[in-house]
């Protein structure tokens, strides 16, 4: 059979066939990783097994605006632009919720474009929204 050519049907009835009759008779070994009935699971009554209690969270440990190194929930990220966590300690982008706050939900295909274009500048006269196509001209004309 040459790249790119399909089997025939009665073809490949045959190829069914025959498998189906070798995983029947043992010839054709299922796959290695299928687990047999009453297969016994490596963590069984271990209920509470600390695997790297090193990493875990200690009790008496301070965590978000309790530590003295919180800043607040604000993220900068190399390559894109600042994050804050909600409560619900969810990411959202800055810009995109300083702008909602102001003009609302912002519309299905739209995006958050920076006009200086510093990605850091949420200033929200810096802010304006642009559909995915007009994006690519803003970038293609940036970038020149």
């Amino acid at each position: 059979m040459r790249k790119g050519q399909k089997h025939t049907k009665e073809t490949r009835e045959k190829i069914s066939k025959t498998v189906r009759r070798g995983i029947r008779e043992g010839t054709i070994p299922l796959a290695p990783t299928i687990f047999k009935k009453g297969h016994a699971t490596w963590n069984k009554n271990l209920k509470g097994i600390h695997l790297s209690p090193g990493s875990e969270f200690k009790k008496g440990e301070t965590a978000m605006e309790k530590n003295p190194n919180w800043k607040g929930g604000v993220q900068k990220h190399a390559k894109d632009c600042t994050y804050l966590t909600t409560e619900t300690n969810k990411r959202v982008r800055r810009p995109r919720k300083i702008y909602e706050e102001l003009h609302g939900r912002i519309p299905e295909g739209c995006v958050i474009f920076h006009l200086d274009g510093d990605r850091y500048n949420d200033d929200p006269s810096n802010l304006v929204c642009v559909t995915r196509a007009e994006l690519i001209q803003l970038n293609r004309r940036v970038r020149k």
